[in-house]
């Protein structure tokens, strides 16, 4: 008879184990950044979007999470996004 356990490793954990204090992630290039948000506009079926993909690069800075979230916000606003 065997006994397994489960054991759950958070993050915190993960960084007191490894002594990380400072994780760094590299902004996202805005071509790399204007072709997901291309891609997602094509999947949604999203025609004419791409004034919101310029006012979402222009705004997010690198941030995919805060590029991703202002073209929602703008193509729900936008009556002719879609």
């Amino acid at each position: 008879m065997s006994l397994s356990t489960t054991c759950y490793v958070t993050p915190q954990v993960v960084c007191a184990h490894l002594t990380v204090k400072i994780i760094s992630i590299n902004r996202v290039t805005v071509t790399a950044l204007r072709k997901c948000l291309a891609a997602v506009a094509e999947r949604e079926g999203l025609v004419n979007a791409e004034d919101a993909i310029e006012s979402a690069l222009e705004n997010s800075r690198g941030d995919v999470r805060n590029a991703l979230l202002t073209f929602q916000v703008l193509c729900v606003t936008a009556p002719d996004a879609s």
